[in-house]
């Protein structure tokens, strides 16, 4: 699985949205997502844990994502990971499968 992350900020807030694809061969089930908000110095300050938009994606299926977080601090970075239904991260899903990026500005 691949992920594609785009946040953007509102006057209201954050938007996290983004696309996950399917680049395996086989269908896949797509896991739940954690969304977490962190501090300039990488400490985490809130997170969500979102349903996939969609439960499975053939080979070379995409899915679009969206969450939104109200009042989030305007230096807060963005990283999505997949987790598993327990909520633990395998060290697979933490190198392959997460996205960090800093929201910009609309």
């Amino acid at each position: 699985m691949r992920m594609q992350v785009i946040p953007a900020r509102t006057s209201d807030g954050l938007i996290v949205e983004g696309d996950i694809t399917n680049a395996g061969n086989t269908a896949r089930a797509v896991p739940r997502l954690r969304v977490a908000l962190r501090d300039p110095n990488e400490k985490e300050i809130q997170f969500k844990i979102i349903d996939p938009p969609t439960a499975r994606l053939g080979p070379g299926e995409s899915a679009h994502f969206k969450t939104t977080f109200d009042n989030a601090d305007e230096t807060a970075t963005v990283k999505v990971s997949f987790v598993h239904d327990s909520g633990a991260l395998s060290s697979a899903q933490k190198s392959d499968l997460a996205a960090t990026v800093s929201p910009k500005k609309n």
